[in-house]
C-alpha cells in the first residue's frame, strides 16, 4: 500500500503523478538538481548511505517519509529501481507557489503585486546566494533589485499575480508564499494560576526576591513600552531606577519605542510589573515581579508590523535577545486568520514557524511563548492557530476566564464588555475569544495536525500597567475601563493601569511562571532547556473538564469553600471542552505551585526531571529504547486522624522535546521520540486512552496521567522512532548527536471521599504535606 498522500506548500503529491505516465513525471533529472522522494518507511542508516552513494543529498523531511533531496546527476532508473523507495521525480514548479497564493492570496484590490518570501533550497541559502537569487529574479522580471531583500535564508519581496509562475521555475527555488500581516494579539490572575504563597515560597527558595525572579531577564517582544512605567522602576529603591531595556526596531520613527496602542505595556507589566501604592487593595504585580526586561519594538507606532532590515529576520531578534542573557522571550502577537477569496482559513506552518522552531533548536536553552490568536468565535476547518503559534518548540498559550468578579454587556464593543458587577468569572472556562486548535493537517491522507494550545491561562479582564502615552485604550475611544468600581476617569490606579482582554494578556501571565520554573532549576542546579521548562509547566497542569472550586485564601494556605449565593456566569454560549489533551484547552490551565513540587528540591521523593542534577542530558539514536527511570509508587500514606476515604495513586508525567524545524507548510516531526510507562504488567502511552497501545508520532508533547497506577516500580520508556537531523548535525540527514529529550513527573494521592479541603491544599504541595494540615484542622 501507498504511504500517505501528503501536501507541499498546501497542493497535493499525488503518488500516480510522479510515477511514469503521471503530469509531473520526468524521466530524468537533466533540467534540475531537486527531487522529491517517498520511502514507504522512514529511511534507514544503509538506505542512506545507499541513496548517498548513487549521489543523492537528503536536504528536509517534508512529511510521510517524503524528503527534499540535493541531485547533481541526471540519470534517474537506477534510483527508481530501489526497493525501499515508492517514488523518485524531479521537484515540479507547480509545487512551488503555495496554493492560498494561487486562489489570489489577501492581495488588496488595489494592490498590483503580492507581497513574498521567497525560500530557496538549503544549499543555496547563504547571504551570498540570497542576493545573487534575487539579482537573477529581478534580472528576469526587469525590476529593481531593491525589491527583494536578503533575510535569513530567505527574501522578502513584491511579485505580480502573473510573475509567480516564472519565479517558481527558478531551480533554486523551493517556496512562494505570501507575507501577511501580523497583529498584536494581577493580582487576582496570579490566585487564579496557584502561584505559591509567599510561606511556602520561602521553604522552597532560599529568598523571597529569589521566588519574584531577582535576576532574571525575560525578553518581551510587542508593539511599544512605556520603559519608565513606576511598575518597572527597581523593587524597593527611591528612585526612578528601571528594570527595562528597549530596543526599537522601527523604521517610521527610528528609535521610537514609545506605546501609543497601550498593548506593550500591558504585557510587559503581566511579567514583571511590581507596584503598590495606598487606596489599592494589593500590590499589583506580575508573575516574575523582580526580573528585568528586555523589551523589543516590533510594531511601528500606527500598529502595522516592522519589516526586517536586510539579512534580519525574527530569528535573530530571538536570538539578540538571547545574547543579552535572557531565558524567556514572550511574544503576544502573530498572524490572524488568513482571508483567501470571500473566506477565512486557517494558517499553515508558515515562514515564521520555522523560525521559531530554528531559534528554539539552536538556543535549547531560551523558552519562547507565544498567544494563540484570538479567532475563537470563528467557524474555520479544523481550528484557528496556525504561524508562529503552530511552531512545534514554543509554548502556545491560550486563555480562559479569571475567577474575579465579571459583568457582561453584549451590546458593547468587544474590548470593553466587563464592567462592575456581580457575576463571578470561571477559571475552568475558556474565553470565548481564544483560538483553538489544533494545527493545520498537511496531509492529503492522514492526519498530522499537533495540539495546540499548550496550555490556558486567565485572558479576560486583566489588570495591568497602562502606557501613559495611550492614545487607544480601554473601549478604544481613550476612556479606560469602569470595572470594580474605579471611576472611569484617570484618577489614581487608573491613570497607571487598565484592564484589557485577549491570548495576549495570558501569555505573559505564562512566560512570568516560565521565568520562575528557570529559577527554580538554577537553584537546584539542574541543567536548563527550554524542553525541560515546558514539561514541567505542563505537567503541573489543571485540566478544566474537572470539577470546579472556588478558594479562598485564610491565613496562609487556601480553603475550598462553597459560595454564598450560586454563581452567575456569563451568558457567552460555553465551549464544550473534552479532557486534555484537546483543541481548546490543550494540556489544561498551568498551575505553578504544582509544577514547581515536579523539581525533587521540592517536591522531595514525590517529584522529579530528567535529567538530573549533574545528569548529562542521554540523546537518542534511531530506534534506541531506553529504560531513563524507574519510580517507586508507594502504599499509600496513613490517614489516621483524618476524615479522608481510600487515597488511590496518580503518576503525571510529561515528556517533551525540542524538535529540528520543519519545512515550511508542513510543520510535522522531523524526528520522533515516543514515551510509555509500564507498571503491574500495564503500559500507558504520552497522549492516549488507557487502552491505546500505539505511540504519539505527531506531537513532540507527550503526557501521561494514570490514576489508580499499581503500587510498585513504574519504569519509563523513550524510544526514539525517527531521526532525520542530530542535535549536533549540521544539516538535515546528519544524525551527529542524537536527539535529546526532558522529563517532569509527580506522584499524588487522590482522596475518594472528595474532601474540599484536602484536594485544595493537595493542589499546592505534596499529599503528605496536604494530610498532615488536614490533621491539624
Amino acid at each position: 500500500m501507498d504511504p500517505v498522500t501528503i501536501t507541499i506548500n498546501g497542493n497535493v503529491v499525488h503518488h500516480d503523478a510522479q510515477r511514469e505516465g503521471g503530469v509531473h513525471f520526468a524521466p530524468d533529472a537533466s533540467h534540475t538538481d531537486y527531487l522529491i522522494l517517498q520511502s514507504f518507511s522512514p529511511l534507514d542508516d544503509s538506505q542512506r548511505e545507499r541513496l548517498s552513494a548513487l549521489g543523492v543529498g537528503v536536504q528536509q523531511v517534508i512529511s510521510g517519509n517524503t524528503y527534499f533531496c540535493k541531485y547533481d546527476p541526471h540519470e534517474l532508473q537506477e534510483l527508481r529501481s530501489l526497493p525501499f523507495l515508492n517514488f523518485v521525480n524531479p521537484y515540479h514548479p507547480d509545487y512551488v507557489v503555495e496554493d492560498a497564493l494561487k486562489a489570489g492570496g489577501c492581495r488588496p484590490p488595489d494592490e498590483e503585486r503580492h507581497e513574498v518570501y521567497i525560500t530557496p533550497h538549503d544549499d543555496c541559502a547563504s547571504p551570498e546566494d540570497l542576493r545573487a537569487l534575487a539579482q537573477s529574479i529581478a534580472d528576469r522580471l526587469n525590476v529593481d533589485v531593491s525589491d527583494f531583500v536578503p533575510q535569513t535564508g530567505y527574501l522578502r519581496g513584491w511579485l505580480k499575480p502573473e510573475d509567480l509562475a516564472v519565479v517558481a521555475k527558478f531551480d533554486k527555488v523551493r517556496f512562494i508564499s505570501e507575507v501577511q500581516e501580523d497583529v498584536a494579539f494581577n493580582w487576582i490572575a496570579r490566585g487564579d494560576i496557584n502561584v505559591v504563597d509567599p510561606s511556602v515560597a520561602a521553604v522552597m527558595f532560599q529568598s523571597k526576591a529569589q521566588y519574584d525572579c531577582e535576576g532574571e531577564i525575560v525578553a518581551v517582544a510587542d508593539q511599544g513600552f512605556d520603559d519608565q512605567h513606576p511598575a518597572f522602576t527597581s523593587v524597593g529603591s527611591t528612585g526612578t531606577t528601571t528594570r527595562v531595556t528597549a530596543k526599537s526596531y522601527r523604521q517610521k520613527v527610528p528609535g521610537g519605542v514609545t506605546d501609543v496602542n497601550a498593548h506593550g505595556t500591558h504585557v510587559a507589566g503581566s511579567v514583571a510589573g511590581n507596584w503598590d501604592s495606598p487606596g489599592v487593595q494589593a500590590p499589583i504585580m506580575g508573575t516574575a515581579p523582580k526580573a528585568k526586561l528586555f523589551c523589543q519594538v516590533l510594531f511601528e507606532q500606527d500598529g502595522t508590523k516592522v519589516k526586517y532590515p536586510a539579512n534580519e529576520s525574527l530569528q535573530t531578534i530571538i536570538k539578540e535577545a538571547k545574547d543579552l542573557g535572557a531565558s524567556v522571550h514572550t511574544n503576544s502577537w502573530g498572524t490572524p486568520l488568513r482571508t483567501v477569496g470571500s473566506s477565512l482559513q486557517q494558517n499553515d506552518y508558515t515562514r515564521e514557524s520555522v523560525d521559531v522552531d530554528q531559534s528554539a533548536w539552536d538556543n535549547r536553552d531560551l523558552t519562547i511563548l507565544f498567544a494563540a490568536g484570538n479567532h475563537g468565535r470563528y467557524a474555520t476547518p479544523g481550528g484557528q492557530i496556525g504561524a508562529q503559534a503552530a511552531s512545534k518548540n514554543c509554548i502556545t498559550v491560550g486563555a480562559c476566564e479569571p475567577s474575579h468578579p465579571l459583568d457582561y454587556d453584549a451590546s458593547r464593543t468587544p474590548v470593553s464588555r466587563f464592567s462592575l458587577g456581580q457575576p463571578r468569572g470561571n477559571t475552568n472556562r475558556m474565553g470565548f475569544f481564544s483560538s483553538v486548535g489544533p494545527t493545520k493537517n498537511t496531509l492529503s491522507t492522514g492526519n498530522n495536525s499537533r495540539i495546540k494550545p499548550d496550555v490556558v491561562a486567565p485572558g479576560a479582564c486583566i489588570y495591568s500597567a497602562k502606557s501613559r502615552q495611550a492614545t487607544k485604550v480601554g473601549d478604544g475611544a481613550g476612556q479606560p475601563f469602569n470595572y470594580l468600581g474605579t471611576p472611569p476617569d484617570n484618577t489614581p490606579p487608573n491613570d497607571l493601569f487598565v484592564f484589557q482582554q485577549g491570548t495576549s494578556m495570558a501569555t505573559p501571565i505564562v512566560a512570568g511562571c516560565c521565568a520562575v520554573i528557570v529559577k527554580a532549576l538554577r537553584i537546584a542546579n539542574i541543567t536548563i532547556s527550554s524542553a525541560l521548562v515546558k514539561a514541567i509547566l505542563i505537567n503541573g497542569t489543571t485540566d478544566m473538564t474537572t470539577t470546579r472550586v472556588t478558594q479562598r485564601m485564610i491565613g496562609k494556605r487556601p480553603i475550598t469553600v462553597p459560595p454564598a449565593i450560586p454563581e452567575i456566569f456569563l451568558p457567552e454560549a460555553e465551549i464544550d471542552l473534552s479532557a486534555t489533551p484537546s483543541p481548546q484547552q490543550g494540556f489544561g490551565r498551568i498551575n505553578q505551585a504544582k509544577s514547581l513540587l515536579c523539581i525533587p528540591a521540592y517536591g522531595g521523593s514525590y517529584g522529579g526531571v530528567y535529567p538530573l542534577s549533574g545528569q548529562p542530558a542521554l540523546a537518542l539514536q534511531k530506534r534506541q529504547v531506553e529504560e531513563v527511570l524507574s519510580i517507586t509508587i508507594p502504599n499509600a500514606p496513613s490517614t489516621d486522624g483524618t476524615t479522608l476515604g481510600t487515597l488511590i495513586p496518580k503518576l503525571t508525567i510529561t515528556m517533551c522535546y525540542t524538535d529540528a524545524p520543519s519545512v515550511q507548510n508542513s510543520g510535522g516531526l522531523v524526528n520522533i521520540v515516543a514515551m510509555n510507562v509500564k507498571a503491574g504488567g500495564q503500559v500507558r502511552y504520552g497522549n492516549k486512552s488507557d487502552t491505546d497501545t500505539q505511540p504519539d508520532i505527531v506531537n513532540n508533547v507527550q503526557k501521561v496521567v494514570w490514576t489508580d497506577i499499581p503500587v510498585g516500580d513504574a519504569k519509563v520508556f523513550v524510544k526514539c522512532i525517527a531521526l532525520n537531523w542530530g542535535l549536533k548535525g549540521s544539516a538535515l540527514n546528519d544524525p551527529t548527536g542524537g536527539q535529546d529529550f526532558a522529563i517532569a513527573w509527580y506522584l499524588e494521592w487522590v482522596d475518594t471521599s472528595g474532601n474540599a479541603e484536602y484536594r485544595a491544599l493537595n493542589n499546592s504541595m505534596t499529599s503528605v504535606a496536604a494530610i498532615e494540615f488536614v490533621k491539624d484542622i
